[in-house]
């Protein structure tokens, strides 16, 4: 990791936009959303071949460039900037928080070129954006998340504060940083916290934070890899539509796949598991997103947010344990079931395949393990 880092640093230059490089940034979006995401945003040009909206004009955009060329992009507005009319108002219910607009700031389009996820450069944005926050007195910054994302957000001292997502093109969730609540960020280990230790801290908004959304008030994730590799393991999720369950799977592989196990639809709303039920079935999300919570002395709380490319239900199937906690779908989802007799059976027909499932499996535990995750 250090030495991708340095890489990275020596070859990355991270600083504001200005003139014609605006252009340039807009071009790289179009790259990334339209042609490789297949997603349709506002403002979107095919002619020029740009994705540009009026936002544009009343935000500050960072980017990481190589050769005066951006590899990587994130925009930051101040909610105060923001038409009366603005989608982002319906989206973020920006009123509910006891803080004046004008200390309120808006992240989005954090993208970055496929071929540098395996580089540190989204997170070197995300510190630039955080100081560029703390710099010019803003005191909550929202953004939305992809469901897959949303634990890693928490670990960096975001967090979650509505159950409704926002559809663009795929679910996304609000979340918030409430950027001088040092206690929150030294409960979750954020990679921030050095950078937040530089100014001073403001644990009010934190203290209300915790009455007004008591669902969200645990912290769901917490940190325990080094910050290097945490923020290289974010950098790499950053557009990333893989599905690590099925990776090293030929076409031929996840096709049997699919025929041994059962694909699902679910509603928004339905509970897919409660807590002390019994049963041996592993899940995958393949579209959409569930949260798992779990009633606790205190409280209802939820544990963490699953989206597409994540599993749940593992423990009864490896160990045949009751259900630790309720999932519920946040969307409409598309899941893929398998229970134990499933696995076996597909196990006996082709062997590699449930070779390279455990494989996978185990990867992605172990992932889950180092990035902490506190269910």
């Amino acid at each position: 990791m250090n030495a991708l880092k340095r890489e990275s640093e020596a070859a990355t230059a991270i600083r504001v936009a200005t003139g014609p490089e605006l252009e340039d940034i807009a071009r790289l979006r179009y790259e990334i959303l339209v042609r490789n995401h297949d997603r349709r945003p506002l403002g979107t040009d095919d002619e020029r071949g740009t994705v540009s909206d009026e936002d544009d004009a009343i935000s500050t955009h960072l980017a990481a460039f190589e050769g005066g060329v951006p590899v990587a992009c994130v925009r930051l507005t101040p909610v105060s900037a923001l038409p009366a009319d603005s989608r982002w108002r319906g989206y973020f219910g920006f009123s509910q928080f006891p803080v004046d607009e004008s200390r309120q700031l808006l992240l989005t389009y954090l993208l970055v070129r496929p071929e540098r996820r395996n580089t540190d450069t989204a997170a070197r944005l995300l510190e630039q954006a955080y100081e560029y926050s703390r710099e010019h007195d803003f005191e909550v910054v929202f953004l939305l998340s992809s469901p897959n994302l949303v634990s890693l957000y928490e670990v960096l001292g975001c967090r979650r504060y509505t159950g409704t997502g926002v559809d663009l093109g795929g679910l996304r969730l609000p979340m918030v940083m409430i950027v001088g609540d040092l206690t929150h960020f030294e409960t979750v280990r954020s990679p921030l916290l050095e950078a937040q230790k530089r100014y001073p801290p403001d644990v009010r908004q934190g203290d209300w934070f915790e009455g007004k959304f008591p669902l969200y008030s645990r912290p769901a994730s917490q940190r325990a890899l080094s910050i290097e590799d945490f923020m290289l393991g974010l950098s790499e999720r950053i557009n990333d539509a893989g599905i690590p369950l099925l990776d090293d799977l030929d076409g031929m592989e996840t096709t049997r796949l699919l025929a041994a196990a059962r694909q699902l639809g679910v509603a928004e709303g339905e509970v897919v598991l409660r807590e002390g039920e019994h049963g041996d079935e592993m899940y995958l999300v393949l579209e959409g997103a569930v949260e798992i919570s779990k009633q606790l002395p205190r409280g209802r709380r939820v544990l963490t947010t699953l989206g597409a490319g994540q599993i749940f239900g593992e423990g009864a199937f490896l160990l045949g344990t009751p259900r630790s906690a309720d999932v519920t779908a946040l969307a409409e989802c598309h899941l893929l079931a398998c229970n134990t007799a499933e696995f076996e059976a597909l196990s006996a027909f082709d062997a590699q395949i449930a070779i390279k499932l455990l494989r996978n499996l185990s990867r992605m535990l172990c992932l889950r393990l180092y990035a902490g995750s506190a269910a």
